[in-house]
């Protein structure tokens, strides 16, 4: 041990080792955040997409068909999906979610 250290050696690696992590923890807890928002932003956006295809079926459906129950079934669907696609539109607005196709 150095006469001129009042530190000790194992002391001064937990206090090294400490900072480090400290200093680590501010890039990394950011970019987690970050990407836990842009992941959630996606899921929101892939429900989207699986909504607006299923009503696009629903309506191609009831479009096409002479079947009146068929018909009734697809406009039943159809009016669900519709109100799921708006409340999942709200909460992609609320959640500050944006995208290219946005603008």
């Amino acid at each position: 041990m150095n006469s001129s250290s009042n530190i000790d050696p194992a002391q001064w690696r937990r206090t090294a080792t400490t900072a480090a992590l400290l200093v680590l923890g501010v890039f990394i807890v950011p970019v987690t955040t970050h990407s836990n928002d842009t992941n959630h932003c996606d899921l929101i956006k892939a429900a989207q997409n699986r909504l607006g295809r299923s009503m696009a079926i629903n309506r191609f459906v009831i479009s096409s068909n002479d079947d009146e129950q068929l018909v009734k079934a697809a406009s039943q669907q159809l009016a669900k999906q519709e109100l799921s696609f708006r409340e999942n539109r709200r909460q992609y607005e609320k959640e500050n979610c944006t995208s290219i196709w946005d603008r």
